[in-house]
Formats: C-alpha cells, structure tokens, sequence
C-alpha cells in the first residue's frame, strides 16, 4: 500500500481558477500566505508521475493543513466542475481523516451567490472577495491570521504590489505569460518571501 504523503503543518492548498482575470486575486492570496508564514501549494507544482492529474491534486490535498477554493468560476461556457470537485476532495480529506487538523475554507467573488450554485455548504459562510485584492488579503488574514493579530491588510499590500510591479520581468526571465505555471509561481512566492523578510513581517 502507497505511503500517504508527508502534512507540511503550513502548506496550504489553493484550488482556484487558473484564469488571466483571476491573477490580481491570486497573486493577493500568495501575498497573504506568505506573510503569515504559511507555504502556497498549487498542483501545477506537483510533479507529473504519469499517473495524470487527479492524483496529484490528491496527494497536494494530503499535504497540505490548510486548502482554499474559490467558486467564484460559474460562468463559463461550457461551465467547469474542477472547483467543486476538488472542494468535494478536501471536504472528505477533512471527514475520513477525523485524527489530523484539516481546515477547509469557501471564497466567492459575489455575496449570497453560493446558495444557489453550491446549495450543499449553506450553512458555512464563504469569504467574498469581490475580485479586489484587498478583500482577498483579509479574507486569508480572517481564516488563517489568528496567531498574527497584529498583521493587517495595509502591511501585506506593498508585497501584493510589489510583485505585481515585477511580474512582467519575472514572466520574460522565464519565458512564460501564467502565473500558475510551476517555475513562475515558484518566483513569485521566493520574491514575496523576501519583501516580507525586509518589511519585517516574517523572520
């Protein structure tokens, strides 16, 4: 029987849509992670042992204490199920696996949409964002900021900002346009470690 992959006690998983439009959103959440210490895990990052996709989105699952999704992605068309799939993941992940910490956490763009489009969670408020960025930093920082209650929206801003400044560098270097590809991504989270080491907001 395979081994179950190592928890990292400060990985934290996003199952977020891969989408251009989603990057201001995205790049926000890394911001936040990084700043309450905590290590962004995306499947893109995961390496591919053949076995396709599904299971590496398992096993990120499994590694990880913490995993976010947004079902902000319900227009498209055809419509797309990998946010509620995988949410479905982790929210079994959390039941099955009762003797581990696992926390599951619901984000939306738009207020009381979820009642219609995942009628299931009622009961369980998501985190709006709005699509701003701002919104989406204290939406990490009210799930995850408890032991950082000095840590606020305004301090984690200029590292969002500041990769956000160097982003079109960071994709040229490595010859790419996503953010959600693994040696980009991997960038951006190693130059917000170091901004939020500089402003003094991690050790």
């Amino acid at each position: 029987m395979p081994q179950k992959p190592q928890v990292d006690s400060h990985g934290v998983f996003l199952n977020v849509p891969y989408e251009h439009s989603y990057q201001k959103v995205f790049l926000a959440l890394l911001a936040a992670l990084v700043c309450l210490g905590r290590k962004p895990i995306i499947v893109a990052e995961v390496p591919d042992q053949g076995n396709g996709r599904l299971p590496r989105i398992y096993d990120a699952l499994l590694r990880s204490r913490v995993s976010f999704h947004d079902m902000c992605c319900v227009s498209a068309a055809p419509p797309r199920f990998n946010m509620p799939f995988e949410l479905g993941l982790a929210w079994t992940i959390q039941k099955h696996f009762s003797r581990r910490r696992y926390e599951v956490y619901v984000l939306e763009s738009k207020k009381y949409r979820l009642q219609e489009t995942l009628s299931d969670w009622n009961g369980i408020d998501p985190k709006i964002h709005e699509n701003d960025p701002s919104r989406a930093i204290a939406a990490v920082l009210d799930c995850l900021g408890r032991h950082h209650l000095e840590l606020t929206v305004r301090e984690v801003l200029p590292v969002y900002q500041g990769v956000r400044d160097l982003l079109d560098d960071i994709k040229n270097k490595h010859a790419g346009n996503s953010v959600y590809s693994a040696r980009i991504f991997r960038e951006i989270v190693a130059t917000m470690v170091l901004m939020a080491k500089d402003a003094g907001l991690l050790k």
